[in-house]
């Protein structure tokens, strides 16, 4: 089944819940370019439910996307603001309720470079990265872990960079980190 939001060249289905609630992005032109520039392109995020598509725009941002879903209805993203700054929201659809989250002291949150995808669990915990310092790259990357309110870093032991992709119900949270050689690898963190 093609999953494609109405008049728009690209769609991106990022997540599906267990009431096969579909969540992801799409580029209003044939465009790439996210910054909502002079030729009017800008990514949006979307929910398809019931056969029926709304967007997911963060108030204000240059640009959204729309990663994850979990079963209680809490969507996670990354949106760019004003300043060009990359951070994530969890969008809590009852409410129709938008929490923006960065991780304390960070340059950048959910670092706009990578092609990745945050993590999301049915316990609202989330797994994603930032950039402590000014000068983000694969070098400089960082994961964390939110859960409970509380945040914690994540580093693989010898990694110059860490990249969390999923993390599920029981904790465990899956990615890739970069060794000191700028290889890429994968790795499993498993709760403690």
């Amino acid at each position: 089944t093609t999953v494609d939001f109405p008049g728009v060249q690209d769609t991106r289905a990022n997540d599906i819940n267990t009431a096969g609630d579909i969540v992801g992005s799409y580029v209003d032109n044939n465009s790439y370019n996210n910054t909502g520039g002079s030729n009017g392109t800008k990514e949006h995020g979307f929910l398809y439910r019931g056969g029926v598509f709304t967007t997911i725009d963060f108030p204000g941002a240059n640009y959204t996307e729309v990663w994850r879903i979990n079963d209680n209805g809490q969507v996670l993203g990354r949106y760019q603001s004003g300043n060009r700054g990359t951070h994530i929201f969890l969008l809590a659809l009852a409410s129709s309720t938008f929490l923006s989250i960065d991780y304390p002291g960070a340059a950048a949150t959910a670092v706009s470079y990578f092609t990745q995808m945050g993590g999301l669990n049915n316990n609202g915990d989330i797994a994603s990265d930032y950039c402590g310092s000014g000068d983000c790259g694969l070098d400089t990357v960082s994961g964390f872990l939110l859960s409970g309110g509380a945040f914690s870093s994540l580093e693989v032991p010898g990694a110059v960079g860490t990249v969390p992709f999923g993390i599920n119900d029981q904790g465990a949270i899956v990615g890739g980190y970069i060794d000191p050689s700028l290889r890429v690898h994968g790795f499993l963190r498993t709760p403690n």
